[in-house]
């Protein structure tokens, strides 16, 4: 039996030599990937390959025209994390099966089982943190991850016999909690809770309020390691956000609707961003709204807050928009009480230099439930984000004083006044 100093050794060297076949041409090196990883990486990829196809298809029917807007649009989404298009290094694929059958086998002689779902996606979680940091600095971006994952899952679950869930694992040591608000959520609450679980969280906090139909029953149900908070009354739009804030310790805290499900391989890219160091990781919804002269008056808000506070590459991404992520920094500098008004939660952010950028895109747009409350001309939920957006500007005021009555000067009278300093 190869001894534990011997296995680690050898580990190293098969690292070592896969590392020297991914340094070969990148073109050699993406045909022998496809090759090698598009039979075995199950769910992620089957999953990127049904979406090209339909772009293809899509793409097919396209005018010239159209091909050309869409290509523009594509262009300016160049930031986000997202699978598209995602091939791991040669050999990458197999290196990870091969460490899930092992760290399997480790976890199975170690006493841990499926059947304790969260203190066994917990382990495998931290086993692949430790695999992916011996590949560094092979994994550069965010999209290798869930290919990654699912290869790290193949081989976990061949050492359990195939009695596993899809977990989809990130590869950090960091502590992650997801915050959910839900409120007259029957039959869609449960698939959300779905992909929560698959990325193996350490809290999981599910705040229903004045809701009157089966929202509570369901979430017991859907995630039963999720604490969850009931108030029988309505606590308000973003009050929740603030109530789970407040009871998670974790370093960082995916916030989430219950009405909108979105794949684990998606929401995974806020929560990777807040372990590779940034703060606030905000939902890039920009692109996925027509031109600047057909907005409406909340991107106009968003966009003018973002430019008052000093950046207005973040256009009309706002905090207003799930889902988002949070460090703990973050949640402590803002204070819990901000986040139930996530505009001002977001000057607060900005004024005290939190790095804040976006993370990915998830269309909360056109899959967003169309509700009396949220349509129409002047309804409540825009009257009330656009009295969030005052309370921001009230926030910047306080801090910047005066600042804000400075008379604003051209260009021109800027450089004689410097050239005479």
């Amino acid at each position: 039996m190869m001894h534990e100093d011997q296995e680690r050794v050898g580990s190293e060297e098969q690292i070592a030599q896969i590392k020297r076949l991914s340094s070969s041409s990148p073109t050699s090196r993406a045909t022998r990937a496809r090759r090698r990883e598009g039979t075995r990486l199950s769910k992620s990829s089957r999953w990127m390959r049904s979406s090209r196809a339909g772009r293809r298809s899509k793409r097919s029917r396209m005018t010239g025209k159209q091909r050309r807007g869409k290509a523009r649009r594509v262009r300016s989404r160049n930031r986000i994390p997202m699978n598209r298009g995602a091939v791991l290094p040669t050999g990458y694929g197999q290196l990870a099966t091969a460490a899930g059958e092992r760290d399997g086998q480790r976890l199975a002689q170690e006493g841990y089982h499926p059947n304790e779902l969260q203190r066994f996606s917990l382990q495998a979680r931290q086993a692949f943190a430790h695999f992916v940091h011996t590949l560094s600095p092979g994994i550069s971006s965010y999209p290798m991850i869930p290919l990654l994952s699912d290869a790290y899952m193949q081989g976990l679950a061949s050492a359990f016999h195939g009695q596993l869930p899809t977990l989809m694992l990130l590869p950090t040591t960091m502590k992650l909690s997801v915050v959910m608000c839900a409120m007259n959520e029957e039959g869609r609450i449960g698939s959300v809770l779905q992909e929560v679980n698959r990325l193996a969280l350490d809290e999981i906090y599910v705040v229903v309020n004045g809701s009157t139909d089966r929202t509570l029953e369901e979430a017991r149900l859907s995630s039963p390691q999720a604490t969850i908070i009931h108030y029988p009354e309505r606590v308000g739009h973003d009050v929740g956000r603030s109530v789970g804030a407040k009871l998670t310790r974790s370093e960082a805290v995916l916030f989430v609707d219950s009405d909108i499900t979105v794949p684990a391989e998606q929401l995974g890219a806020f929560l990777w961003s807040i372990a590779q160091g940034v703060d606030v990781a905000l939902n890039d919804i920009t692109p996925l709204l027509p031109p600047f002269d057909r907005q409406d008056s909340i991107s106009y808000c968003k966009q003018w807050l973002n430019a008052c506070l000093g950046r207005p590459d973040l256009e009309s991404n706002s905090l207003t928009a799930v889902p988002h992520a949070l460090s703990r920094q973050a949640i402590d500098r803002i204070g819990i009480e901000a986040l139930s008004v996530p505009p001002r939660a977001q000057a607060l952010a900005l004024l005290h230099g939190l790095r804040t950028e976006t993370a990915a895109t998830i269309d909360v747009i056109t899959h967003n439930e169309v509700k009396t409350t949220n349509s129409g001309a002047n309804n409540q939920v825009a009257q009330l984000i656009l009295g969030d957006h005052l309370e921001a500007f009230h926030t910047i005021w306080s801090w910047k004083g005066n600042a804000l009555n400075e008379p604003q000067h051209s260009r021109q009278h800027i450089a004689v006044r410097r050239n005479r300093e």
